[in-house]
């Protein structure tokens, strides 16, 4: 499996949510995500605790943001 940046997945997932997707009925959709990668030897905790901090500093940045830590 080839191996990606963070900053290509960031880019990429940008991409996606800056088509600004419009639902009939519900209008324009936002997402923001947190990114990071797995460590070596990392525990689960520390893992979720990295992605949700990058998920709450794009949620509180604005719509459709992507963090990557």
């Amino acid at each position: 499996m080839p191996r990606y940046t963070d900053e290509f997945r960031q880019e990429a997932v940008k991409q996606i949510i800056n088509n600004n997707y419009e639902v009939k009925d519900v209008g324009k959709i936002t997402a923001s995500f947190g990114v990071t990668t797995f460590c070596k030897n990392e525990n689960t905790d520390s893992f979720l605790k990295r992605v949700d901090d990058a998920l709450y500093s794009a949620k509180i940045s604005g719509k459709n943001k992507v963090v990557t830590i």
